[in-house]
């Protein structure tokens, strides 16, 4: 099997190719510092090839985490990578959350279609007395508080960009301990800003819901909104399949007859196919 293609919890390569086109805007020189990490991990721009392939959730935690060893555990750099990624980063859910209406839309379309670009996350959606908090966690063992940081950061400055307002968010709640230098995070998200939380978010006045999307197009909005419902029925048929491949395995060891040609047989497929899957 691809270990590469059937995975439990990956990101789509636009993520990746997001965050380190952003971090070569942000510090070339620690981009260009990267670079032997990158060619041994695959994780170079030219390797990572289509924008829908998939790379596995622990190659992500392991960038965030050369890139904050690197950078000196600088954590606003992950704040200044949020702010610099594009629709284009978060794959066919980007195209389609920026194509809404209005912002509330926007923001609804996020928990539908998350999983085409980060199948970990966990996004949710409330209102309730006059506010709306919209929070992210991580449903994967392995996690670093740089992915949230990026993230709600994201969130925060696609907002802006496509209603050409001055969205300002009424508190942030972020998981990870008190940085050193708050600057950034005081920058992009003001000064209601919680660590230490148990939940990330953000919390907004509701009135921004009606905001219009300066760039909304519904013809694509709908063709994005199918495109992001085909990967995410794609990516639960490889996953249904990963899980089906897993028991079929553990029960092969079990009675002894472990070979990939038993384990294929099992799924209406060759040896060859699996090992493609």
């Amino acid at each position: 099997m691809n270990s590469g293609q059937l995975l439990q919890h990956s990101v789509s390569a636009a993520f990746i190719i997001g965050i380190l086109k952003a971090l070569k805007q942000v510090d070339g020189d620690l981009f260009i510092s990267l670079s032997d990490y990158l060619k041994n991990s695959k994780l170079s721009i030219v390797n990572l090839e289509a924008p829908t392939k998939r790379i596995a959730h622990e190659q992500l935690i392991e960038l965030l985490n050369q890139i904050y060893t690197k950078s000196g555990l600088k954590r606003d750099i992950f704040i200044e990578i949020g702010q610099r990624l594009t629709a284009s980063s978060f794959s066919a859910l980007g195209y389609a959350a920026t194509s809404c209406q209005s912002l509330g839309l926007a923001m609804a379309t996020i928990p539908i279609y998350e999983k085409v670009a980060i199948t970990m996350a966990v996004t949710q959606l409330k209102k309730s007395n006059g506010v709306i908090e919209l929070t992210w966690g991580c449903d994967a063992q392995s996690y670093h508080c740089g992915l949230e940081e990026i993230i709600l950061s994201a969130w925060v400055q696609l907002a802006r960009n496509i209603t050409q307002q001055s969205i300002q968010a009424e508190k942030v709640l972020l998981t990870g301990p008190i940085p050193q230098s708050l600057k950034s995070f005081t920058d992009l998200f003001g000064n209601s800003l919680e660590f230490n939380q148990k939940q990330s978010g953000i919390i907004f006045n509701e009135n921004i819901m009606n905001l219009e999307v300066t760039l909304y197009d519904p013809y694509i909005n709908e063709l994005m909104n199918q495109q992001a419902q085909n990967l995410k029925d794609a990516l639960s048929s490889v996953n249904s399949l990963y899980q089906s491949v897993s028991e079929s395995v553990q029960q092969a060891l079990i009675s002894g007859k472990f070979s990939q040609e038993y384990i294929a047989s099992l799924h209406n497929m060759s040896a060859r196919t699996l090992r493609r899957g």
